[in-house]
């Protein structure tokens, strides 16, 4: 096979600034995603951060700069400093141990207002952090984010946020072994702040006046109930523990609450006291919270205590991961999982034992309209499951499935209503067992094949 190149000529004016592209196979190629690009060195332009005279020990090195995005990289006290911009966003990173607090950082030569800075590996300055980036000639009108490594141990009060006015503020920890502490009252002064992103940190219960919509945590420690949360509408917990037994009745004082998102959380026998009082929820994810059919008591009551009080508001569950079993009501065992939520359009039960579609979810779930059932083994899939599902536009996923069963007479009905198309999207990414049980299906779709949409195509695994 003979392959052309043609290389896009560039006037040497725009070669330092311009990738190359060369045409391989008919197809461009940008040799900036396999090769370095030239570096300009020496003292950056006249509208970047330039080192303060001496006896300042800051020094220029190299950088690149173009319309999308910037780098430079100085000197500053012996140690590297790189600093990145790309729009409206600056990022400084201090690895190498320059100190916030150094009188040889570079700066802006004039005030300049960026909606994000980020902070890597960057010391706790003992002043704020609107102070230091003052420094710079840097203010942020939108968002903070803070990067701290393992051997960083710093504790974290409100006086680092004095004077700043943000919408967003992310604190990252970079190990799992133990928390970056925040000092009681720490969001005091952040009374603009609607969004908070945390991980690994020591957490203390929030200040009652705060205006926080959208919370994220991630393998954090609590430290007693939440506080306060008038306006919390979305939170989202990941591997959350408590440095005491979880609270009672945790967020029941969140009257705005719609969005609880749960994961690797174990609370066990405490998961329903904990979690009493909510209401008006529209989306409750509790995944790999190690629900199970050995709990029997928690399961039981997972409906009546948690569910039905959410029945004609929420929209979205999502139990993936917790070893449920057949969760079908009138099934032989004591463990029972009802879900009567005529509200509900979203559920997913992945990975999680069930092993086939409850013939009471026509009527318990009338609205709908995206089931997941990936990961189970699925024994047989009915037609009048697909015709529930299909009476509006909906998807079913699903991964192991023995058999697609129709009867006789859903073929028959089929063939009379001049092959109707139902509003289902099937997903079934594994094969079938082919047998006899799929015999009318297997009719059904050669008659029809487009009533019911199962893409990829169901295929039949080999006999044995």
């Amino acid at each position: 096979m003979s392959i052309s190149y043609r290389f896009v000529e560039v006037s040497v004016a725009a070669a330092a600034a311009a990738a190359m592209l060369c045409t391989v196979a008919g197809e461009f190629w940008n040799t900036d995603f396999y090769f370095p690009r030239a570096t300009q060195s020496g003292t950056p332009p006249a509208d970047w951060p330039q080192c303060p005279p001496p006896p300042a020990r800051c020094r220029a090195l190299e950088g690149r700069i173009n319309s999308t995005d910037a780098y430079y990289k100085y000197r500053v006290d012996e140690m590297l400093l790189p600093l990145y911009r790309k729009g409206d966003e600056v990022t400084l990173s201090c690895k190498d141990g320059v100190s916030l607090h150094s009188g040889s950082l570079p700066s802006f030569s004039g005030m300049t207002s960026v909606s994000v800075v980020r902070l890597k590996y960057c010391d706790l300055p003992s002043d704020s952090y609107a102070a230091r980036l003052a420094l710079l000639n840097v203010s942020v009108t939108r968002d903070l984010e803070l990067i701290f490594y393992y051997k960083q141990k710093p504790t974290i009060s409100k006086i680092q946020f004095e004077g700043l006015a943000i919408d967003y503020l992310r604190i990252e920890y970079e190990t799992s072994v133990q928390n970056l502490y925040l000092a009681d009252g720490w969001l005091e002064p952040l009374t603009e702040l609607t969004r908070l992103d945390v991980s690994h940190v020591s957490l203390p219960p929030m200040p009652a006046s705060n205006r926080l919509r959208d919370v994220s945590v991630h393998g954090c420690t609590a430290r007693g109930a939440w506080g306060g949360c008038g306006r919390l509408r979305a939170l989202t917990a990941a591997e959350l523990r408590w440095q005491h037994a979880a609270p009672p009745r945790w967020l029941a004082a969140c009257p705005r609450l719609r969005a609880l998102r749960l994961r690797a959380t174990h609370l066990y026998r405490r998961l329903l006291p904990t979690l009493a009082g909510l209401h008006s929820l529209r989306i409750l994810e509790i995944n790999y919270g190690l629900l199970g059919f050995n709990d029997g008591d928690t399961l039981t009551k997972l409906f009546s205590e948690l569910l039905q009080p959410l029945a004609a508001t929420l929209e979205e569950l999502s139990l993936i991961g917790n070893d449920l079993g057949d969760v079908c009501e009138l099934d032989g065992h004591d463990v029972k999982l009802p879900l009567r939520l005529p509200a509900l359009r979203r559920l997913s039960l992945a990975n999680s034992g069930v092993t086939r579609l409850c013939d009471s979810w026509p009527q318990d779930l009338p609205a709908l309209v995206h089931l997941d059932l990936t990961g189970n083994t699925i024994e047989t899939v009915q037609y009048r499951d697909l015709k529930w599902l299909g009476a509006r536009q909906s998807q079913l996923l699903l991964s192991d499935v023995g058999s697609i069963a129709y009867q006789q007479s859903e073929y028959s009905e089929l063939v009379r209503g001049n092959c109707s198309e139902l509003g289902v999207n099937v997903s079934i990414s594994g094969w079938l067992q082919c047998d006899c049980r799929v015999y009318w299906a297997a009719r059904a779709l050669a008659a029809c094949p487009r009533h019911a949409r199962l893409v990829p195509p169901p295929g039949c695994a080999r006999l044995r």
